[in-house]
């Protein structure tokens, strides 16, 4: 833009001079107008208004062009300031898939608890569990079935001495301490 003002300038004022000077010379201003057109302290003027505008013309297109220190700094700068940017970005973003993946584990969870806390048939005597199509099924496989819970048998002391305390080979604990 200032380059263009200047060549604006410099071609509006030589269209003037040499305008003022050859219409003098056709006869539409007076003669001394020519006269003084014409001295040679006079002409130099747009001569040097010429080297005037090309020297800053040249100037400006080289601050233009050729770029500043600061300006390299800034560039980098911003070059570094993106990069964080990004590397910001893809840290959220990878925050964000893992924020869903344990969202979505805890969702299964608490499904899984409130299946466990719902009410549940199970039979006085036998202890069997009745599910959701009416079958009635070991408490063991429901649990299994519903948690990742795996069953292991044995017999309590006292449920091992109702079985078997009347047999001769079992000892008990009460044949153990007389």
């Amino acid at each position: 833009m200032p380059i263009l003002a200047i060549d604006a300038f410099r071609t509006l004022f030589e269209s003037v001079y040499f305008g003022a000077w050859y219409t003098s010379v056709v006869g539409f201003f007076p003669k001394y107008v020519h006269d003084f057109l014409v001295r040679p302290e006079c002409v130099f003027v747009p001569k040097f208004l010429n080297v005037v505008a090309a020297i800053l013309v040249i100037f400006i297109v080289l601050r233009h062009w050729l770029p500043k220190e600061e300006e390299e700094e800034e560039r980098q700068e911003h070059k570094n300031y993106m990069i964080k940017l990004e590397n910001e970005i893809v840290e959220r973003k990878k925050s964000e898939r893992e924020k869903g993946l344990l969202i979505a584990d805890l969702k299964t969870v608490l499904d899984e608890i409130n299946q466990l806390q719902e009410l549940l048939p199970i039979c006085a005597k036998c202890k069997r569990i009745r599910d959701e199509e009416g079958c009635w099924g070991q408490l063991e496989s429901y649990i299994e079935k519903y948690t990742q819970s795996k069953f292991s048998h044995g017999l309590c002391e006292q449920c091992a001495e109702e079985l078997y305390g009347n047999e001769d080979w079992y000892e008990g604990t009460d044949n153990a301490n007389p």
